[in-house]
């Protein structure tokens, strides 16, 4: 065990390295605040505070978020929606500026409940949702268990299979406590973007890297909220507990996405073939930010 930790402390600080070696020769990101780009706004759910952002007027469309991430996910096409919809992005609880508590649990049926909670509470009345990674999983599963509670579905790179998690999270729990006040870094969160997660880099990539990376270094107890959630995405009802999807839905698949290659999708397809799918070219896990006028058509067209 101490072995694996050295190798990991290795392999981040190599990483580190080659960040600040590419920094150097990178342009500067254009002008692009990620995190001020709408005023917060909190709502109490059992017992803890979820921030949220809400604008626009229109029919209600909720933005859902995956693992790790925050309502940075939708900074680069928040105000082209809000032309059309009354949008609401949230932080799931644990994530961006919500409470992160240690003391609550995580799980699927935990935060597919809390989703529901917030829906209710802010009378959203069957809104539109699109449904990233992780907050698909959150998204679909409350649709299932109540169809009333979504009009129609987009989910973005859903990560509705629990074997995409091969690993049980419990092994690596002590590494991830012992060492959650530094294991995060911006080097870290860029290699993880720019060589895992994204195929086509946007142009506001460093900017985006520092909106998803400033929750860790403002609150590491983060990261063992993210481990935590590694638990969620390997629950056993996925993906058959979402046979017979009632809601009308649509998935998109980026045709480079490393994080959810497209096998991990053929069964919950198969057992919903009224589901329409659509593979998005030239695109990794982050559609809504590689390809954003091909999102935000895709939306309206979905949608409207």
């Amino acid at each position: 065990m101490i072995a694996i930790g050295f190798i990991i402390a290795g392999w981040l600080i190599v990483i580190q390295l080659r960040d600040r070696r590419a920094r150097q020769v990178l342009p500067p990101a254009a002008p692009f605040d990620v995190l001020n780009y709408s005023p917060s706004k909190f709502i109490e759910i059992e017992g803890s505070r979820i921030h949220y952002i809400q604008e626009g007027q229109g029919p209600d469309l909720l933005l859902v978020h995956g693992i790790g991430a925050s309502i940075v996910s939708w900074a680069t096409n928040f105000a082209e929606l809000k032309k059309n919809f009354r949008v609401t992005a949230l932080d799931l609880p644990g994530f961006g500026r919500s409470d992160k508590r240690l003391d609550v649990k995580y799980d699927l049926d935990d935060q597919t409940r809390r989703l529901a909670a917030f829906i209710v509470e802010l009378g959203l009345h069957s809104p539109f949702i699109v449904a990233h990674s992780m907050g698909a999983a959150i998204a679909g599963m409350m649709a299932k268990k109540n169809p009333r509670m979504a009009k129609k579905i987009i989910f973005l790179a859903p990560a509705l299979n629990r074997w995409l998690v091969a690993i049980h999270p419990s092994l690596f729990a002590w590494f991830i406590h012992s060492t959650k006040k530094f294991i995060v870094t911006r080097s870290l969160v860029r290699w993880i973007y720019t060589k895992r997660v994204a195929y086509r880099l946007p142009p506001n990539t460093e900017a985006l890297i520092d909106g998803y990376f400033q929750p860790y270094e403002k609150s590491p107890e983060l990261v063992e909220i993210f481990w935590r959630h590694s638990h969620l995405l390997r629950d056993r009802r996925l993906p058959n507990g979402l046979k017979n999807f009632e809601t009308p839905s649509l998935v998109l698949l980026g045709d480079h996405d490393r994080v959810m290659p497209n096998r991990y999708l053929k069964k919950f397809l198969q057992m919903n073939p009224q589901i329409e799918f659509l593979i998005v070219p030239n695109c990794g896990h982050q559609i809504m930010e590689e390809d954003p006028r091909f999102f935000l058509e895709t939306v309206q067209r979905f949608f409207v």
